[in-house]
């Protein structure tokens, strides 16, 4: 039998992943050429998707639970200056192809400055994995006695 239970974790590899090839597409095809900003811009609407993915699906799920929100909130805090550095070097790319700046040269040192931010970023918050897997285990726990209330319940 197959566990067909939502793993966001799968989810958020996946869509990190996806990420890292777009923006990778775009520093092999430079920012300059038209299939380079476009996978720039899938890039980086990909991580659009994937910062409000872990927010309503890790941080938010996370940040609820009493033993896990202290835990959550430090890494927050660690992140602060790196989140500023990937926000600053985006939009930079950005605001340069927006405007078509001649400075393809410095935008292309901000996407792979951009990159690597990321790479670091994705693995610093795979620190929440383990977090993670202990809040479902807990959450799963208190299911559990409730759906065999249910299932008594029906029994009667």
């Amino acid at each position: 039998m197959f566990d067909t239970r939502f793993d966001p974790m799968d989810q958020i590899n996946l869509m990190q992943e996806n990420v890292l090839d777009c923006l990778g597409s775009a520093v092999e095809n430079t920012l300059s050429s038209v299939r380079g900003a476009a996978a720039f811009q899938r890039g980086i609407d990909e991580l659009d998707r994937l910062s409000a993915f872990k927010a309503d699906n890790i941080y938010a799920p996370l940040s609820a639970d009493p033993l896990a929100r202290e835990y959550v909130a430090h890494l927050d805090e660690q992140l602060l200056d790196l989140m500023a550095r990937i926000d600053v070097l985006r939009a930079h790319v950005e605001l340069g192809l927006e405007v078509g700046s001649d400075n393809i040269e410095g935008m292309a040192d901000s996407l792979s400055a951009l990159v690597r931010q990321l790479k670091i970023s994705f693995v610093r918050e795979a620190a929440l994995i383990p977090v993670y897997a202990a809040w479902q285990e807990r959450a799963m726990l208190h299911a559990v006695p409730h759906r065999a209330l249910q299932l008594a319940g029906a029994h009667l």
